[in-house]
């Protein structure tokens, strides 16, 4: 006779946290949860386990909506544009008994910036090329917003999130400006990329030159990149790293092989997260101003992220394929 395996309990524990959303006030409902937790050990670490996740999460969700907040421009009027993507999406069908609280984030979080200020947008695992009235080229990456302003002197594009990497027509009487919080990078004839993640801000030229200005990230007068170099900072922080990464680099997500040179560990989670179709909570310390490079395939980010966190010391645990928990201890060992 073939058995069967019973139910996996933590797969129950998320079912009976649902359960409980759904009825919070019902006492019977309550008593069969408490009996299945005492029916076995394995119950009973089960649900402390989807309790620790419910709570991190909810920690990780507050912080990513206060991101949001913070890295959310102005409401302005903007051109309409000729197509609308949809805003972005997480199918969160794994630990949903934080849904309630998921679904709020992403509704009211960025997305809901974007809905007034995007001409497009891209979603999970997602990208879009564009060709500007001037000729110029955009190419978006997963999970990213962008508005368009063309003037008579000047052409204007705000990364409301995300990252982009601009083939631009140089024209000296219409400058190319890219707006990103309280930074602008402007065109010298160039092929370069510029990433928004909350107050995170980063410029990396391919080719060409370009001039960054930053007057509230510490860089209050413009800075010439040229090819193979970037620069980073942080919305209200005087903190400016400038590095030589290999050009080959920039842009290489569009290949599915997102090859890095010289990132930072939060950076390139940040990436991840962007191409991963559910819900990544990061917990913990992670190793201070950690560099990291390789080669990274991006249409399997929960291996991406599964080999990057235990390389740095991070236990990484996922549950139903939409939920992704990457634990740090308190003193990360060194790869």
């Amino acid at each position: 006779m073939t058995t069967h395996p019973g139910p996996d309990p933590t797969d129950e524990a998320i079912s009976w946290q649902i359960r409980l959303t759904d009825a919070p006030d019902d006492p019977a409902l309550r008593a069969a949860c408490q009996a299945w937790q005492d029916a076995s050990p394995e119950n009973g670490q089960a649900w402390r386990k989807a309790e620790r996740i419910r709570r991190l999460a909810g920690a990780a969700v507050r912080a990513e909506v206060a991101a949001a907040r913070h890295s959310a421009p102005r409401l302005r009027t903007i051109p309409t544009a000729s197509a609308r993507r949809p805003p972005f999406r997480r199918p969160l069908a794994a630990a949903t008994a934080i849904a309630a609280t998921l679904v709020m984030a992403v509704s009211l979080g960025p997305t809901l910036y974007d809905r007034f200020t995007a001409d497009y947008t891209t979603g999970v695992a997602d990208s879009r090329q564009l060709t500007l009235a001037d000729g110029s080229e955009v190419l978006l990456s997963a999970e990213t917003a962008i508005s368009i302003r063309m003037a008579a002197d000047r052409r204007q594009v705000t990364l409301i999130r995300g990252e982009a990497l601009f083939t631009v027509r140089h024209d000296d009487r219409r400058p190319f400006l890219v707006h990103a919080g309280s930074m602008t990078t402007r065109d010298i004839g160039t092929i370069f990329e510029v990433e928004r993640n909350g107050p995170h801000r980063r410029v990396a030229v391919r080719e060409g030159m370009v001039g960054v200005m930053a007057p509230t990230a510490g860089l209050p007068e413009e800075t010439r990149l040229a090819a193979g170099e970037q620069i980073e900072l942080t919305e209200g922080s005087a903190h400016i790293g400038r590095q030589h990464v290999d050009p080959a680099t920039i842009g290489s997500w569009h290949s599915g092989l997102l090859s890095v040179d010289s990132t930072s560990l939060s950076d390139l989670i940040a990436t991840f997260r962007r191409y991963y179709p559910g819900y990544v909570v990061v917990h913990g310390p992670l190793p201070a101003m950690q560099r990291v490079g390789g080669v990274y395939d991006l249409r399997h980010p929960a291996d991406a992220l599964r080999m990057l966190g235990e390389a740095h010391g991070a236990s990484v645990s996922e549950y139903g394929g939409h939920l992704l928990v990457m634990s740090f201890r308190d003193t990360p060992r060194t790869p």
